[in-house]
Parts: structure tokens; sequence; C-alpha cells
């Protein structure tokens, strides 16, 4: 991979927006490679002696998923966000700066193994670090609600909401026959027939949670995403997926794609954010389950599909396909019946 090779020192110091620097020099060790993107680390020294690690995460081109990731719009939307929102948002790493290098973006976030905390922490046994999270993201949410068009902030504007999506619909339309093909011998016929329902009613579904009132979501809200600083407070990571939405689609996905579908959790999470989302705007239950319902139809869905109708052999994690969708179907089963 010839990303191992490259020195991006020279792109870093041209874009960095910080006090002059004396140095820059790059960690042998890439901390994750052979995603959508990689990760490399560098340090920093400034003229005034002090020291700083960044990360420097940029498109990598050299995998399957990298294909779908473009017609996402997954790295432009990242770029955009720590460009013109993330100042905006507490709970994200610092920003430094971003460069284009040859059509690839690459963006410099603060090193964030500088404080003592954990990555991925299972949210299964930490009922009270999950609440945190559902906290944390609502929080977020209420802040950049928006009743009708023009109440859109200036910098979200250009922000897509989910029936503007295209791919979402293109994909699961192009790959529907090889998904079905793929999992006919792992789901029943009811699980079979929820399917099929949703993606005979897409447009619908889409419809409905494109219409106001919308919030700002993080579009990709799980575990592995999380960083949680001191174990106890969440900073929010991968900003690929941003878009206008109904507040409660980061739960469910973060429901579907972190907690093992168990009903105790599921449903305290669920009237959790429900009481969160009345303190501040009124909402009758039936409207929130609904909205709850659409979103369990979208994203986790097209990530079902997407992934188990790709190729096995080109994805790094085999297994994640029919984890995710075993895992998905519990969901359905219990509320889309």
């Amino acid at each position: 991979n010839e990303n191992c090779v490259v020195d991006y020192t020279k792109q870093i110091r041209q874009s960095i927006n910080t006090i002059p620097i004396k140095s820059i020099t790059k960690d042998s060790n890439n901390l994750k490679t052979g995603y959508i993107c990689d990760i490399n680390s560098y340090r920093i020294e400034y003229s005034n002696n002090t020291c700083e690690n960044i990360v420097l995460k940029i498109s990598n081109f050299d995998n399957e998923l990298s294909v779908t990731a473009i017609k996402l719009n997954m790295y432009e939307n990242e770029t955009y966000f720590y460009n013109n929102i993330s100042h905006l948002i507490t709970n994200t790493p610092k920003y430094f700066g971003s460069f284009k290098d040859n059509k690839k973006d690459a963006i410099l976030l603060e090193d964030l193994n500088k404080y003592s905390g954990s990555f991925n922490i299972n949210l299964n046994s930490n009922v009270h670090m999950l609440l945190k999270v559902v906290k944390y993201i609502h929080d977020i949410h209420n802040t950049f609600r928006f009743e009708t068009n023009d109440d859109i902030i200036p910098n979200m504007k250009c922000l897509k909401k989910i029936n503007e999506i295209s791919y979402f619909k293109e994909l699961i339309n192009t790959r529907y026959e090889i998904f079905e093909n793929n999992v006919k011998y792992i789901l029943n016929n009811i699980e079979k027939n929820i399917i099929k329902k949703i993606y005979d009613n897409i447009d619908k579904i889409y419809d409905e949670a494109s219409s106001f009132p919308l919030n700002f979501c993080h579009g990709d809200l799980k575990s592995p995403n999380i960083f949680y600083k001191n174990d106890t407070e969440p900073i929010f990571l991968d900003w690929q997926y941003i878009h206008l939405n109904k507040g409660v689609s980061d739960i469910v996905f973060m429901l579907v794609e972190s907690i093992e579908f168990d009903i105790t959790t599921v449903e305290l999470v669920v009237k959790f954010y429900y009481k969160l989302q009345n303190e501040s705007h009124s909402i009758s239950y039936d409207t929130y389950m609904n909205d709850f319902k659409n979103a369990l139809c979208i994203f986790p869905f097209f990530v079902c599909v997407w992934f188990n109708s790709e190729s096995g052999d080109k994805l790094l994690d085999p297994i994640f396909p029919i984890k995710f969708m075993k895992n998905l179907m519990k969901y359905y089963n219990y509320y889309l019946p």
C-alpha cells in the first residue's frame, strides 16, 4: 500500500492553523489502515518548544468499500463537517486543518490518545455510559433542530435530507436481488416479508423521515465511533454521514449496531430519548414511535443490504454482515411485525 511510504509533512505544514511550527515528524506506526480511510500519527514541535501529536485521516481508495464511500460523498462530508460545523459542537476532536492530495481528502485532528480513556466501550455492559451517549447526542440534536427550511442555519443548508441521498435507494435497488439470494437460507418467512414490505414502501418511509421538524444528525452513531474521554465523556468521531433527519435515527442506528437486542435495555433507551425530546419539544409517543420505526427501515436496512451483497473476500470483517443482520432482525421482529 503506497500510503505507508507517503509522508505528508509538507502538506501538513501548509494547511495547519496553529502557532509557528519548528518540526513535523511522522510516527512510524499507522494507527489504522485498510478501511475507507487511513489514519497516521504525526508529532509537531512548535517554535515555543511545546509538542503535540496530531492524526492525519486520509481517504483510502484501495478497497471495495471506498467505491460506495465516494458515491455517498463520505470524504467530502467529513471535511465539510470539520471545516464548517465542528466548532459549534463541543464533543468532537479538535480540528487543525485539511488538504487535498490527488483527489484524496485529508483532515488533521488532535490525537485523542493523549487523554486517558477508551475507544469503543462495550455499551451492553455499561448502561450508565449508554444513557450518557444518548444524552450527549440528544443535546446536539436539540441544539440543531429546525422547524422549517428557513430555520436551517447557513452552514447546514447544504446538508441533505434522507430523500435527497439518492445513493441509498440506488444501492438498495441495484443489489436487492443479490441480497435476497444471499440471505434466503438465513431469514425466516416472517423476516423476508418484513424486508419486502420495507422495500415496497421505501419512498413513503424516506419522505416521512424528510419532513420537518428535522435535526442535524451524525448518521453513523455507534460505539466504535466514540472515544470515551477519561472513560466518562463521549467524544464523537467519524462524521462522514452527516445529514438532516429525525434525531431518533441516530439512536436507532446506535442500538442496532452496538446493542445486542435486549428488550429491557432497548426500551430504556427508547423511552429515555423520548423523555429528553419531550422536555424541549412536545411530541406524541405515536409520532415518535413512527419516526423510530421509519429509522429502523432506513440506514440499518441500507447497511444490511450493502454488506450482505458485497463479496465476503473483499470485506475486512466477513462475519459483520450476517451478525449485523441477525441483530437487526431481532429489532424488526419486535417493532415491525
